[in-house]
């Protein structure tokens, strides 16, 4: 993989961004979290914080790709995955709340495309020996969560409040933990390596377990639907606004 390669998932990562924000698209919500987890992770492998940083670059190459293939084939009408298309369908409508969004985004990025990368970056190899970079990974996706908290409440200010009152919005959202998260997709990451030959079987099976939780997070329990449909009604600015939120 070639040193650029990062900065190239990056550049167009940006593209996305730029084009939401002059459509006012909501679907530059994800890329404008999605951007700066990139970054953190080249800024990562540049200082050597990785066991072995080429192979890591190599799979957030893979893994950039799978947001970005599904992002032009949804956009060009062709097929992508259940689990993006859902989320990209919710984007178009504009429904959700921004943190609906992101999940949808995270959901979809996490829980099917970081395994398939996993996996596909390890053929050959064991891939145990890849645990404790992937879990390095993860632990950057983790660190972003404060910076997005700060980011939602300048978007829709009582969110401080609430979210003291109610514990982040009931435990339908808390159950979406990046803890949870990475244990999922571990597992799919060494349940394909295992079984390569099944690949197509196992990527579909899991694209639609992906799809089902993204229905979970666009329809939550009662209270939490109430409150996010508060959220929603009360969120101020324009989509391109809120993305600019986000990236600063």
């Amino acid at each position: 993989m070639s040193e650029r390669a990062i900065d190239q998932v990056i550049d167009e990562m940006s593209a996305i961004i730029d084009i939401s924000i002059k459509t006012n698209s909501a679907m530059g919500y994800f890329p404008a979290l999605y951007r700066l987890v990139t970054q953190e992770v080249r800024s990562a492998i540049d200082e050597g914080k990785f066991d072995d940083d080429p192979r890591m670059e190599k799979l957030d190459v893979i893994f950039a790709r799978r947001y970005l293939d599904a992002y032009k084939q949804y956009t060009r009408n062709e097929k992508c995955s259940e689990v993006w298309r859902y989320a990209f369908d919710e984007a178009r409508r504009n429904k959700l709340t921004v943190l609906q969004q992101l999940l949808l985004g995270m959901n979809a990025h996490i829980n099917l495309d970081l395994g398939i990368a996993a996996a596909e970056v390890m053929q050959g190899s064991d891939i145990e020996d890849l645990k404790t970079d992937f879990n390095r990974i993860n632990d950057l996706l983790a660190s972003l969560v404060d910076k997005v908290t700060e980011d939602l409440i300048q978007i829709w200010k009582p969110l401080g409040p609430i979210q003291r009152i109610i514990g982040k919005f009931d435990d339908a959202l808390i159950n979406f933990s990046m803890k949870l998260a990475r244990l999922d997709a571990w597992r799919f990451a060494k349940d394909l390596h295992e079984n390569w030959d099944r690949k197509d079987q196992l990527i579909y099976d899991d694209d639609r377990r992906a799809e089902k939780r993204s229905r979970f997070i666009s329809s939550p329990t009662l209270l939490t639907s109430f409150v996010l449909g508060r959220i929603r009604r009360k969120e101020s600015g324009t989509v391109a606004e809120r993305i600019r939120y986000l990236i600063d």
